[in-house]
């Protein structure tokens, strides 16, 4: 498990309430994890060490580069955070994943790669979480209106950048567990001004065929009909 990061949560009661209000919906199969978690860009915690051997193996591995490679290094080197011959795109990259070991303290992300992160324009992302939610949660298009706004008061969008995170199958919070159906992880980023970092973390998983099992009644419909259709879908994960 992980130490305390250098990083600074941020609580923020808006934020808080949305994903409690999010992790409370229920389907007949399918339950939701959502983190919508806050940090501050300003290094505030004690144990630094991650950030200090993640920045010598990462500079190291540029000169490397550059005295194997030359100028054909500026290629090799890039990153979606820009080159890594530079130390504020390795900085950026140390972030992610200090959120990502403060978020999921049974998991290590000192591993991960800059490919694992892919930097997305913000209304593509925006249209992704909304389809994906939509899918699940009852009236979304009520609630995506207080979910983009409070995101936008908080973090100001159009001053965002967007990172995806792809785990991989040794470090997955989500794969791991049985019955996942999807899963997604946006970072947006505010460099300056607010100077924080939103992880916006959502997964889908499975209810087992026990916890269905449970309730009997939710395969029946209105009419008192086998639904066919709602186990179908179940049997289809």
């Amino acid at each position: 498990k992980n130490n305390q990061p250098f990083m600074k949560f941020l609580h923020l009661a808006a934020f808080a309430s949305l994903a409690s209000t999010l992790n409370d919906v229920e389907t007949d199969t399918t339950n939701l994890h959502v983190r919508l978690d806050p940090y501050s860009r300003k290094k505030a915690g004690s144990d630094k060490k991650l950030y200090v051997t993640l920045e010598s193996q990462y500079k190291k591995e540029v000169e490397e580069q550059v005295g194997s490679y030359g100028e054909a290094s500026k290629e090799i080197s890039c990153s979606p955070f820009g080159p890594m011959i530079h130390k504020r795109c390795r900085e950026t990259l140390i972030e992610l994943i200090t959120i990502l070991n403060s978020t999921f303290r049974d998991y290590d992300f000192s591993e991960s790669r800059g490919d694992q992160f892919s930097k997305e324009e913000v209304q593509d992302v925006i249209n992704a979480i909304n389809s994906n939610l939509s899918g699940i949660v009852p009236n979304f298009d009520t609630l995506k209106h207080d979910l983009w706004n409070t995101i936008d008061q908080e973090m100001d969008l159009k001053e965002c950048t967007v990172y995806s995170f792809t785990p991989d199958c040794q470090c997955n919070p989500f794969e791991e567990e049985d019955g996942s159906v999807w899963s997604f992880n946006y970072f947006f980023y505010n460099k300056r001004g607010m100077r924080r970092i939103l992880l916006f973390s959502c997964s889908a998983q499975l209810k087992d065929r026990a916890e269905l099992e449970q309730k009997p009644r939710e395969i029946y419909d209105a009419r008192g009909d086998f639904n066919m259709d709602l186990m179908m879908e179940f049997d289809s994960y």
